[in-house]
């Protein structure tokens, strides 16, 4: 099976002509993703209520209760435009394992879909604490709104400090209720869940030490980035849903090389995307990677191409920053040594593999075969998406 493909205007990328997964068009998805929206609104009405229990019986409660309604913060974070990729994946390994609708492993899944999307949340204002990003999905980060309020109410102390601080427990707040929505699934499902959330903060903690000691091996970058985003995105989502539908051992085989081909595409999407973004469709910071230092695979590969001029921005970047032109000198000179396209093509070689690695599910019939179908439509998507 082969994935069509068109060259964009004026871009080295290709895209599938495959139309893509959209939930507002498919019944199937449609209904699995609003019915994760219905729980993730219950969860945060359930988190409101339990946080008032907590205010002080003796006054009449906290001063300035916008400084630390955390509850509100991350329905927020959970409302605020995100595609709910995790729970479509979910769906797609449920599907392929030949889960069926209106049964209990099918409630299952719908847990287990709020729950990633919870994690997902936790780790997006975790991480934009880390790299402190100022903007997400296009709006100002949790820390940065946080920070704003501290200024505003002129409370004591550093606004920055106090806003990165309630960020982070923004961020355990989502973990805690995901764990709490998996506490009850069968034992199998949440052993796969805390081997993800292992790789997720593995992946993180690699990010972190990378930057910081300027580890410029392109493998060490690919492992960090399948660890950190590929992992948590496509894989781990999709043997959740398969392993929420009972998948034999064979299927979860064909999709764990799928997903680990898919995630590594997803990752190296991310990679781009974070040094050539559009920020009016990404939301972020153009040159949002180049300016935070981080360890990608873009950046080990334009450590050894880069000429002098190139890598010395590079190492100002990481120093002290950069100006916005010099960041659009910087994207230049690394796609004109050939970067961009190496990635590229690395990302293509992926979603062949991941193809290919479906070939014993589209012999299939009736759902399975739906399934696989669905999973190479989905492969392009993730791979060639612009944000």
């Amino acid at each position: 099976m082969l994935i069509d493909r068109r060259r964009r205007p004026q871009a080295v990328t290709v895209a599938p002509s495959a139309p893509p997964i959209d939930p507002a068009r498919e019944p199937a998805f449609h209904d699995h993703v609003a019915r994760v929206d219905t729980l993730l609104r219950a969860v945060v009405d359930e988190t409101a209520i339990s946080w008032q229990d907590f205010d002080d019986p003796v006054g009449d409660g906290p001063a300035h209760p916008s400084l630390a309604d955390l509850p509100a913060l991350l329905a927020d974070l959970l409302f605020s435009g995100g595609k709910r990729l995790r729970p479509i994946v979910g769906l797609l390994g449920f599907q392929a394992a030949g889960g069926q609708p209106d049964t209990v492993e099918e409630q299952n899944l719908i847990k287990v879909s709020a729950a990633l999307e919870l994690l997902h949340g936790f780790a997006l204002v975790q991480d934009d604490v880390m790299d402190a990003s100022v903007s997400r999905r296009g709006r100002p980060t949790i820390h940065v709104v946080l920070a704003e309020r501290h200024r505003d109410h002129a409370a004591a102390g550093s606004a920055a400090r106090f806003g990165e601080s309630l960020a982070v427990l923004v961020g355990d707040l989502a973990h805690a209720r995901a764990d709490h929505l998996i506490s009850d699934c069968p034992a199998e499902l949440r052993r796969c869940w805390q081997r993800m959330i292992m790789e997720l903060i593995r992946g993180q903690t690699a990010d972190l030490v990378g930057a910081a000691v300027a580890d410029r091996d392109p493998r060490r970058a690919m492992q960090v980035a399948r660890l950190k985003s590929g992992g948590y995105t496509i894989k781990r989502p999709l043997e959740l849903g398969a392993v929420t539908a009972g998948a034999d051992h064979s299927t979860l085989a064909v999709l764990e090389n799928y997903g680990h081909h898919v995630g590594s595409a997803f990752a190296l999407r991310d990679d781009i995307l974070g040094v050539w973004g559009d920020p009016t469709i990404t939301g972020k910071p153009a040159g949002d990677d180049l300016i935070a230092g981080k360890p990608t695979m873009i950046i080990a590969l334009a450590d050894r191409r880069l000429p002098p001029s190139g890598r010395r921005l590079l190492e100002r970047a990481e120093l002290d920053g950069l100006t916005a032109g010099e960041v659009a000198t910087l994207q230049n000179e690394i796609a004109a040594c050939g970067v961009r396209a190496e990635v590229e093509a690395m990302i293509t070689r992926h979603v062949d593999l991941a193809v290919s690695a479906l070939d014993p599910l589209t012999t299939g019939v009736g759902t399975t075969a739906a399934a696989a179908d669905r999973l190479v439509r989905l492969a392009g998507q993730v791979a060639w998406r612009d944000r």
